[in-house]
Formats: C-alpha cells, structure tokens, sequence
C-alpha cells in the first residue's frame, strides 16, 4: 500500500476517536442554586407566560432568585413536576420540556439539601 494514502486515512480515525470522546456523558456543571437559577430556572421557568411576576401561574412566582429558592424550599422543589407525564400536573415547562441534564442538575441541588450560596443571607418569607 502506498503510505501516502494511509496516512489520510489514519488523521481521520484520530480525529473521529478524539471527537467521540469529547462528547462525554460528564456534567461538570455546578449543582448551585447561583448557577441553577439564572442558567436553568429563570429562562425556562420565570417567562411572562409562566411564572413571571405578571402571571404567577398556580400562583408560583420564579422571578427573583429569592422567591425561585422560597418555592423551592417550600412548595416541595421543582423535580416532581419536570418530570411529570400527569395531565393533572404537566411536565414543565409545557411548551418546550427542560432537557434531563438540566433536571438532574435540579436534583443533585436538591439531593443535597438545597443549600442556599446565592447573593446575601439565605432569604426567609414569613
């Protein structure tokens, strides 16, 4: 065989490993809740159709970090009802479902304890 066709041949298997490799199944995100809220929960969940301070469907207001924590904290977390296939209780959001990397993000912030690291003292709502 001629070398000078192998070697074109070779780059490319090289170059087809490496990139199958990049694409690994690792998140290497930080399960924060300074990250989860303005990456995740804001644009998907705090939308004027949602739960923006104008809507607050089933009265759930997303629109700060503070209240998106509260109700998260209290409302019993955002997990259940991204995971949902209820018709009485939806998968959310509704128009475009929350990709599962996102949601098991939520779940590992979640899983351990939702710890409060945002700006300030951990907020308190009577």
């Amino acid at each position: 065989m001629n070398p000078r066709f192998l070697n074109p041949f070779a780059a490319l298997a090289l170059v087809v490993s490496a990139a199958v490799g990049c694409g690994g199944s690792v998140d290497n995100r930080p399960a924060k809740w300074s990250y989860i809220y303005p990456v995740i929960i804001q644009p998907n969940c705090a939308t004027a159709n949602c739960h923006s301070t104008l809507s607050q469907r089933k009265g759930v207001k997303l629109d700060t970090i503070e209240h998106a924590y509260n109700a998260a904290k209290t409302w019993g977390g955002f997990v259940p009802n991204l995971r949902s296939t209820s018709k009485v209780y939806p998968r959310m959001p509704p128009d475009a479902p929350m990709p599962d990397p996102d949601i098991a993000l939520i779940e590992s912030w979640s899983d351990a304890g939702k710890p409060w690291d945002g700006p300030g003292a951990e907020p308190s709502f009577p």
